[in-house]
Order: C-alpha cells, then structure tokens, then sequence
C-alpha cells in the first residue's frame, strides 16, 4: 500500500467504509481511523471487525457530519461511482481535509469499458451469485441499478480533471486496464 509511509500518527477517514476491511489496515499501519458509510448493516458489520472504540458513522458521503479540516488523509475505495454527485463528493472530501493532507481514491477505470469484457462479466456474475453482498439498503427495485453503479467506470483524464476542478494536486495517478476488484486480493 502506497500509503503506509503516511500512516503513522494520521488522522484518517474511510468514506464509503462498507465491513471495514480498509480501515483494518489503516489502522495496522499507526493510524487513527474512522469509517461512515451509507449502509447499517456495512457499519455493523465493520463493528464486528474493528476494535470498539474505532468511531464509525452512518451518513452520506455527500454529507459528511465531520467539521472542515478533520484529517490528514481521506480515502475512498470503490465508492466515487456509486455516488450520485460526483463533484458534491469531490468537494465534501477537499473539506474534511486538512491543508497539505492526502485524499486516496480508486475507482473502476473507464478505459476498462474498451477493452475485452471479463471485467463486466465478472462483476456482473458476481452480481448474480451472491446478490445480497450487493444490495445493501437498495429496495428490490433498485438493486441492479445500484449494483451496476451510478457512474460504472471513470476515465482517468476525467477523474483528474474533476479533481482539479476541487483544487486537488493529483500527486501520483495509476491505474489498471483489468478490475482487480476483489478486497481479498487487493487489500
């Protein structure tokens, strides 16, 4: 993990936390960690996984009931394309950070879309395997819509650009043309 350098003493926020596996390894790496994420049944699932005491919050992303300049490191893992305001997004993390503090954000990358399909297929046979991993609060009916996300995949020159646009230094930009979307593999 590219981050851990910057962990030790950090205080930091994982948007869109889901059971808590990311802020597990925050914390491994000295930082002080706390979690929000949309879905109840995420946070009581990263309350069975984390130490007591780690602070976690059901909330929007888009909203998030922290005060401006909170932390020095703001990551989003897989969450920026299932929002429904991506620059609402953008701008809620530049405010919770400190000045001179890191944001870290990974999303499927847009070029994926041109090429070969293993990565849709994929997602979407894990989609039709084990539907309830992916259906969180969604009602019924929007289930798939949601599990395909808002915004399926980003082209990086856009997520870039979209950063800028909120004032963000892009400090270090990679990316994959296959998904690796699978937290067991890449956490």
């Amino acid at each position: 993990m590219w981050l851990k350098k910057h962990l030790k003493g950090a205080s930091v926020l994982d948007t869109g936390c889901g059971d808590g596996r990311l802020l597990g390894l925050l914390a491994d790496g000295g930082a002080s960690v706390v979690g929000v994420d949309l879905s109840a049944e995420a946070i009581n699932r990263a309350r069975q996984r984390l130490p007591s005491q780690t602070p976690l919050f059901i909330g929007s992303v888009l909203e998030l009931p922290f005060p401006g300049n909170s932390f020095d490191l703001v990551c989003s893992s897989e969450v920026f394309e299932h929002v429904t305001d991506p620059m609402q997004y953008l701008s809620e993390l530049r405010r919770v950070l400190k000045p001179g503090g890191l944001c870290s954000l990974s999303t499927p990358n847009g070029l994926m879309f041109y090429a070969p399909l293993p990565w849709n297929l994929g997602r979407l046979s894990r989609i039709l395997v084990n539907p309830k991993r992916f259906a969180a609060v969604l009602s019924p009916e929007d289930h798939w819509r949601g599990s395909l996300s808002s915004h399926p995949a980003i082209r990086p020159r856009v997520l870039r650009k979209w950063c800028k646009q909120q004032k963000f230094d892009v400090v270090k930009h990679r990316g994959l043309l296959w998904s690796y979307y699978d937290p067991e593999r890449w956490s």
